[in-house]
């Protein structure tokens, strides 16, 4: 029995030793998973102060290049270390978290930014075009201008590059869209040469992580009489001497360019025609020679076409038709002249952003100054479908698009309105439609 009670006490013995040899192995542990959490924020701590002595230091590179006092080439130098500099921190995921604003008051107003999204096949991209002007104290005035490309899908994948290095252009907006060549950048701007600034108009593709610059193909290219084009390798310059002013502006539907100057019978438009290449045409007609309606293109919807009078046209025919694009049938409107030539083809109809006219038709045309500026708008409610037939076909629907008028014989469209209408309902009658816009604040004009 002593030899029984005796072998009991060894085992719990041994059992208490485990018991302390493991928790201090526990405690070891735990030390260890302190560490390194602890470690983790220091790292990031570090990686915050490096990335800030670097912006500082870009900083400071930038107010050497503005000192005048300094000599010319020691800032040359700087403005070479400076866009290096840029170039890299553009590259780095951290620089997308800084807002447009943050970034241009950091760098003491001598950068302009303009960052956009847009929703493409392969998903979002969003792209950000960064100038940067140097002193022209130092480099001339043709030769001041720097342009870099930022793009990023997610904050993990951020690529940027330089794409004027010390040149007279100076970009103000662009447009990226999905075409059959891959995804696409319409960049536009201003060329420092003489007076008036003459606008440039380059097309780029993303071709794996770098853009290209392409050749733009414009087709039945014929400009109004006091423009000219310049063709410059792969981009093209246009100018108008006899004006003293020039804007270069997006379109409202987002396709092109709108180029003004001071006479506004004089305005130009650059735009993706339907099949993503470019076409250069007068503000006041999508089709430059003003030929007649092609009615093998273009079906008349004849109950939904009227006779009507516009301030800027005088007494036309509104034509609602359908045509085919890619091989879908989609809704265009027109307004002609006594002999059937087009006066002018209106935007994009809202519809045809996503759906198609495959089973759907006109429902209703009106004609009413809808903002109280004076000038008479067009209202449009027709249904659109997906175009598929069979289990999966969706039945047509309504959708209103509103085309306000402009003081120079053009209309435009305002998606975020029109988006709005249609999420809201408000889309079934054109009494509908004016309740709701009668309700909204808008300036076109």
């Amino acid at each position: 029995m002593n030899y029984l009670k005796g072998g009991r006490i060894c085992c719990m013995l041994l059992l208490l030793i485990s018991c302390v040899v493991m928790n201090g192995c526990t405690k070891g542990n735990d030390s260890s998973k302190a560490e390194t959490i602890h470690a983790l924020p220091l790292q990031n701590k570090a990686k915050m102060i490096s990335d800030s002595k670097r912006l500082n230091a870009l900083v400071g590179k930038l107010r050497i290049i503005n000192n005048e006092n300094i000599d010319s080439e020691v800032r040359q130098k700087k403005i070479d270390e400076f866009t290096q500099g840029l170039h890299l921190l553009l590259n780095k995921p951290e620089s997308v978290e800084m807002k447009d604003g943050e970034l241009v008051e950091k760098f003491d107003n001598n950068l302009t930014i303009l960052t956009k999204s847009f929703q493409l096949k392969s998903g979002r991209l969003n792209v950000r075009v960064v100038n940067y002007r140097a002193p022209t104290t130092v480099t001339g005035t043709i030769g001041d201008k720097y342009t870099f490309i930022q793009w990023w899908s997610t904050k993990q994948l951020v690529h940027a590059q330089m794409i004027e290095d010390g040149g007279p252009e100076l970009a103000t907006d662009f447009i990226v869209r999905n075409s059959d060549h891959g995804t696409r950048l319409l960049l536009g701007g201003y060329v420092s040469i003489y007076h008036p600034n003459p606008v440039f108009v380059t097309l780029w593709e993303l071709s794996g992580q770098k853009w290209t610059e392409k050749k733009i193909a414009i087709d039945k290219m014929k400009l109004p009489d006091s423009w000219e084009l310049n063709k410059d390798v792969d981009e093209f310059i246009l100018e108008n001497r006899q004006h003293d002013s020039m804007s270069i502006e997006v379109l409202d539907h987002g396709d092109g360019f709108l180029i003004n100057s001071d006479d506004p019978e004089q305005n130009i438009i650059i735009e993706f025609s339907k099949s993503r290449e470019f076409r250069i045409d007068s503000a006041h007609s999508s089709v430059v020679n003003g030929g007649k309606l092609d009615t093998n293109q273009y079906e008349i919807e004849e109950s939904q076409s009227f006779q009507t009078t516009f301030e800027g046209f005088g007494k036309v025919q509104f034509v609602s038709t359908y045509g085919y694009t890619d091989g879908f049938r989609k809704y265009f409107f027109f307004l002609l002249n006594k002999q059937g030539h087009i006066l002018y083809s209106f935007p994009k109809f809202y519809g045809n952003n996503e759906w198609v006219a495959f089973y759907g038709g006109v429902k209703a045309v009106a004609f009413k100054d809808v903002n109280n500026d004076g000038l008479k708008d067009v209202i449009i409610i027709a249904n659109v479908d997906s175009g598929i037939g069979g289990p999966d076909r969706i039945d047509p629907f309504p959708i209103a698009d509103i085309y306000f008028q402009n003081k120079n014989k053009t209309f435009t469209t305002l998606p975020a309105l029109d988006q709005a209408i249609n999420d809201k309902g408000h889309n079934q009658t054109i009494k509908d439609v004016i309740q709701y816009v009668s309700k909204q604040r808008i300036n076109v004009n």
